[in-house]
């Protein structure tokens, strides 16, 4: 099963990126250039690149290999659907209700049923055993 949470946190965007550099690479790109276009040079011998700097040679070359003369989108990692997926959905598994859930997390009651109804499309069907009869046909 694939949450498609996780896709409106451009994860699979970080996917591509960290088969060609690597996760930790992948992350760091993501960390320093959230959400830009980066030019990547043709060639990797520049040992004072800024690309070089922050993911190492190793990485860089690998990124100039797959990439190099080619302007690459660096996603912004938000992890916070996801985030917000699992705190409601473990909340809601203790029993806790919509309002209190939706206190801890700093959202709106109305927020957290959107979250519950999204995560039981998503096949968290054990979620329908926990919550109100009004919230299961919402």
């Amino acid at each position: 099963m694939v949450i498609q949470m996780a896709f409106s946190s451009d994860i699979l965007r970080v996917e591509r990126l960290a088969k060609v550099i690597g996760v930790s690479n992948a992350l760091l790109l993501c960390g320093w250039f959230p959400n830009q276009t980066i030019r990547i040079p043709t060639t990797s011998r520049d040992d004072g690149h800024i690309l070089r700097k922050i993911i190492g040679r190793d990485g860089f070359t690998a990124l100039v290999l797959a990439h190099g003369g080619e302007a690459i989108s660096i996603p912004e990692v938000d992890m916070t659907p996801l985030r917000r997926g699992g705190l409601v959905h473990r909340l809601t598994a203790r029993g806790v209700n919509a309002a209190d859930i939706a206190s801890i997390a700093g959202i709106c009651p109305r927020t957290v049923q959107l979250v519950r109804k999204q995560l039981r499309l998503e096949g968290f069907s054990e979620l329908s055993d926990l919550l109100p009869a009004d919230e299961v046909s919402a």
